[in-house]
């Protein structure tokens, strides 16, 4: 065998074994399993705070039904990285009556720029993604901070998730205020 053929054999070996283990790495990460989850390890809530042009703190927060927070820094905040607790769940529950009484579930799905429950949009602020659970679906509505016609209860309902998973322990004092 010569060598230019070595060469590709080799690295069709190498392409394999990573293709294998990317697969694998998908499987665990999207929660494959044998056994399957319960009803508790359910996602309740969830806020994902993205970037601004300055330091917004850029994060994601996750409620369980079960009052497990998991909270993943990303920057511009105290703790990068996965960190968990645990809240008690009539803080859950308590969180999920305030979203179902603003109406949440029948909002638009984005106040996005070009979206037409946006009105004017104001450049420079940071988008979120909120989220809670309506029945067996998950809901998720997208925020431009920009947006002046926006619901202004999303900016409350997301400021009530970070303040019942007790977020600022993780980003206090790392980004600005926008």
């Amino acid at each position: 065998m010569n060598a230019r053929v070595r060469r590709t054999a080799g690295r069709v070996r190498a392409v394999t074994m990573l293709a294998i283990v990317g697969t694998a790495l998908i499987a665990c990460r999207s929660g494959s399993s044998a056994s399957p989850s319960s009803a508790s390890d359910t996602v309740a809530m969830r806020l994902e705070r993205g970037p601004c042009y300055g330091r917004c703190p850029e994060y994601l927060v996750e409620i369980l039904e079960n009052g497990t927070v998991r909270f993943v820094g990303r920057k511009h905040v105290n703790v990068l990285g996965a960190q968990q607790r645990t809240i008690s769940a009539s803080q859950v529950r308590a969180l999920q009556n305030q979203f179902a009484e603003t109406g949440f579930a029948t909002m638009d799905s984005a106040y996005i720029e070009g979206a037409k429950g946006c009105g004017r949009f104001l450049s420079d602020g940071p988008r979120m993604v909120l989220g809670a659970r309506v029945g067996t679906a998950m809901k998720s509505v997208q925020h431009d901070a920009g947006c002046t016609d926006a619901p202004r209860v999303l900016q409350t309902l997301a400021a009530q998730v970070d303040s019942v998973a007790r977020t600022s322990a993780w980003i206090a004092g790392a980004g600005d205020t926008k």
